[in-house]
């Protein structure tokens, strides 16, 4: 199924599928969709509904080249050979993909735009052990707006990949709006260098989950397994005007190789810093960059959580993925990462918080020196031994926590 180029729709709400539509479920609260056919569906044209409704696009491969918007609504592009919708009357609720074929893939190229409403980019049921999708190298937008935050969900299921090498954006610039949500979820989620992620707002910053939530035990969000994110990333969750900064969670259940930039900042005229976590269950490679200072309140709260932490300045090159990876094949979208070795946290990268909490399930080791900005504490529990072979200190009203045997 082809939009052209040229090709304009506007209407209420459009459903384009081909996968074959279970008839008794059409018109209630969960349609269903469904079939082994590999067709897809292409939109190199321009879609567009009225305030409130929704453009969903089915199929074994779904891709958008072109542009759709649905303010205050909700766009939804599913790949795979089961798909549910959940309707409440005419609006679009959800999208879940409840069983797919090897290399469903859904993909944007374009511009999907839903400010006030949410956009859900789903390849590959949960449980699912085929490789499955989620590519997005172009702009999507669900930006706050019908005092409504946006969202945004980029879901590669199971056994799949979700990919970023473009910009999402859940931010609230007018006065009085907060950031919404952005998820980028997978078995394996990989970053591209460019790729960016804004979930700012004026009065508060939003949440941004990559690979998972607060140190993988939010069982409705899905964990990845490997998280890799490049250099020349951005993942932003600042309150810009007056209000506190949000929260930004980078998880995997195995390792997470992080060369990034994250901010949370409090407000230019008031407010605190927001919470970042960064963290691989079992390993952990932090070469980026994490503020969430406060110019005007308290700094927020850092938190690195990996199986064992050694804290270094050693200079390090955190490497360079391809951005011509072939889809089809979710390992291949690691194949240019680093080689997992030996994991460090460069202590000279986190930069302007109220405490760094360091908490290893294994051994912590103090590598070189650790000296805290002006009223900034540190605390390390390990659930082993920590082993200080440099110095740590503070200053002013900053303290020193450490825990060994900590479980």
């Amino acid at each position: 199924m082809l939009f052209g180029k040229d090709a304009q729709i506007n209407v209420g709400g459009l459903l384009a599928s081909t996968l074959n539509p279970d008839d008794a479920s059409i018109g209630s609260a969960r349609s269903n969709f469904s079939g082994t056919s590999t067709a897809g569906v292409v939109n190199f044209g321009q879609i567009n509904t009225t305030q409130g409704g929704y453009v969903a696009l089915l199929g074994h491969s779904v891709s958008n080249q072109g542009s759709i918007s649905a303010p205050g609504g909700t766009v939804a592009l599913g790949a795979g050979s089961a798909v549910s919708l959940n309707f409440a009357g005419s609006k679009l609720l959800g999208l879940e993909v409840t069983s797919n074929q090897v290399n469903a893939l859904a993909e944007n190229g374009g511009l999907i735009q839903a400010d006030g409403g949410q956009v859900l980019l789903s390849a590959g049921a949960r449980e699912s052990l085929l490789a499955s999708v989620v590519n997005n190298t172009g702009v999507i937008r669900a930006d706050t707006a019908f005092e409504h935050n946006g969202k945004i969900v980029l879901s590669g299921g199971g056994s799949g990949v979700a990919r970023l090498a473009g910009a999402l954006s859940a931010t609230g610039t007018a006065p009085g709006q907060t950031g919404g949500t952005v998820q980028v979820l997978g078995d394996k989620v990989l970053l591209a260098p460019g790729a960016s992620i804004d979930a700012s707002g004026q009065s508060g910053g939003g949440t941004v989950l990559v690979g998972g939530d607060y140190q993988g035990s939010n069982a409705s969000v899905q964990n990845a397994s490997r998280v890799y994110v490049a250099s020349g990333t951005s993942l932003k969750a600042d309150a810009t005007g007056h209000g506190n900064g949000g929260k930004v969670v980078v998880w995997a259940d195995g390792d997470t190789r992080f060369a990034g930039s994250i901010s949370a900042r409090g407000g230019a005229q008031g407010g605190n810093g927001g919470f970042v976590e960064v963290s691989g269950k079992e390993q952990l490679d932090m070469r980026g960059h994490i503020d969430v200072a406060a110019p005007h309140g308290t700094g927020g709260n850092v938190l690195l959580d990996p199986e064992n932490i050694v804290l270094s300045t050693a200079a390090n090159d955190p490497g360079t993925v391809n951005n011509n990876q072939t889809l089809g094949t979710p390992d291949l979208a690691f194949a240019d990462a680093p080689v997992p070795g030996t994991y460090t946290v460069n202590i000279a990268s986190v930069i302007d918080f109220n405490e760094l909490f360091l908490q290893a399930t294994n051994n912590i080791t103090v590598s070189n020196t650790v000296a805290m900005g002006a009223g900034n504490s540190i605390r390390l529990e390990a659930n082993n031994d920590i082993a200080v072979n440099a110095g740590i200190s503070v200053t002013g009203a900053g303290s020193i926590k450490l825990t060994a045997n900590a479980d």
